[in-house]
This record gives structure tokens, C-alpha cells and sequence, in this order.
């Protein structure tokens, strides 16, 4: 799936263009925060 993918269909549920790029925003950033967390968790 590709972030347009996941994009359109956020925006699709939201309703609208902000509200869906706002949760596409954080979709990404608890996206990273658990990568970044499972490579802090393999490094200790």
C-alpha cells in the first residue's frame, strides 16, 4: 500500500482534505515512533 493508497483512503474517511492529512501525519509519526522504539529496544 502506498502512502497515496493510504492517503486517499483516510481522506476518504475523514471527509475531508485536512482531516485526513492530519491523520495520514500522525498514521506516520506512531509509524516511526514504533521502529524507533523496536531499534532502541535491539541496541540495548
Amino acid at each position: 500500500m502506498s502512502d497515496e493508497d493510504i492517503k486517499k483512503s483516510i481522506t476518504e474517511k475523514s471527509g475531508d482534505n485536512i482531516g485526513g492529512f492530519i491523520n495520514l501525519v500522525e498514521y506516520k509519526e506512531s509509524f516511526f515512533t514504533k521502529v524507533i522504539s523496536k531499534e532502541t529496544f535491539l541496541r540495548d
